[in-house]
C-alpha cells in the first residue's frame, strides 16, 4: 500500500470518528426537544432537568474525548508523512550521488 493510500486511509477513520461526533452532538439536541416538548407529569421538573443536564454532559465529555482522539491521530499521521517524506530526501539524495548529480 502506498503511502497516500495510508494517509487517505487514515482521514477517512477521521471523518468517521466526526461524524460519530456529529451524531452524539445530535443526540443532545434530541434530549432538549424531548425535555421541551412535554415531560411525564410524574416526573419532577428538577429530576428531568437533571437527568437531561447529565446526559447532555457525557455527551459533550463523549464529544471531546473523540476530538483528543481524532487530533492524536492527525498528530501521528504528520509525523508518519514527516518520517515518509525524510526517508525519500534521503533516498534522494543517494539516488542523485549515484547519477553523479
Amino acid at each position: 500500500m502506498s503511502n497516500i493510500e495510508v494517509h487517505y486511509r487514515a482521514l477517512q477513520a477521521i471523518g468517521a470518528e466526526v461524524s460519530t461526533a456529529a451524531d452524539t452532538l445530535i443526540g443532545t439536541i434530541g434530549d432538549f426537544q424531548e425535555l421541551g416538548s412535554g415531560c411525564d407529569p410524574n416526573i419532577p421538573v428538577d429530576v428531568a432537568l437533571e437527568a437531561v443536564a447529565t446526559s447532555i454532559a457525557d455527551n459533550i465529555a463523549e464529544i471531546g474525548k473523540g476530538c483528543a482522539d481524532i487530533g492524536q491521530k492527525l498528530r501521528l499521521s504528520g509525523e508518519e508523512y514527516e518520517q515518509v517524506e525524510t526517508h525519500n530526501a534521503q533516498l534522494s539524495e543517494k539516488f542523485e550521488r549515484r547519477l553523479g548529480c
